[in-house]
């Protein structure tokens, strides 16, 4: 059995565990180690087992999902909102001659 794995979330390595071998029950599974800082509250945690790590991760990684705010093309901001700027507001701009 190997001792140590690479969690992948999306193709992104996001971290590693490796196994623990202990005399006591409490010391046996694998010990996460973070390599991307969202996972850190993950490290040094014991996992019975590799999967169990990835599916933890994976619970962050949908939670960071829902507090990433959805980007938006700003064409669609002024198509879809109401114009708010005042023609008072709009500055002219002087373009070379050759325009």
């Amino acid at each position: 059995m190997t001792d140590a794995y690479v969690i992948e979330i999306d193709e992104d390595a996001i971290g590693l565990v490796v196994r623990e071998a202990s005399e006591s029950r409490a010391g046996k599974g694998y010990r996460f180690y973070a390599s991307v800082k969202h996972y850190q509250s993950l490290e040094g945690k014991l996992f019975p087992n590799p999967e169990s790590a990835r599916r933890s991760a994976k619970v962050l990684f949908a939670e960071r999902l829902k507090s990433v705010p959805v980007l938006t093309d700003p064409v669609d901001n002024l198509i879809n909102q109401p114009h708010q700027m005042r023609f008072s507001q709009i500055k002219p701009i002087d373009l070379p001659a050759a325009c």
